[in-house]
């Protein structure tokens, strides 16, 4: 698949909108946008963030509905995350 984000990439944009949180389609759409939604699934989006973000402790999954999970950053110094994220990707 061409242009997919990197691990940082997608935290640098939740981080940017901390506030708030980002759902995964947000997530997709400012981060990949050249990626057809209507097309393929999300799913490799999801287990790039959930893998190396949600599980190493760099971003928090929050359940808003019954299906809908928004990703809110924990906050924690970005040198670790820099350290962590260029093991992981």
């Amino acid at each position: 698949m061409k242009n997919f984000p990197t691990a940082f990439r997608i935290y640098n944009e939740i981080d940017r909108n901390y506030r708030y949180g980002l759902t995964l389609t947000q997530i997709v759409e400012r981060t990949h946008p050249t990626f057809d939604i209507t097309e393929y699934r999300k799913d490799g989006h999801r287990a790039l963030i959930r893998e190396t973000l949600v599980k190493t402790g760099f971003v928090d999954e929050i359940k808003s509905d019954k299906k809908t999970y928004k990703y809110v950053p924990t906050k924690k110094r970005v040198s670790i995350i820099n350290k962590m994220l260029r093991r992981v990707a």
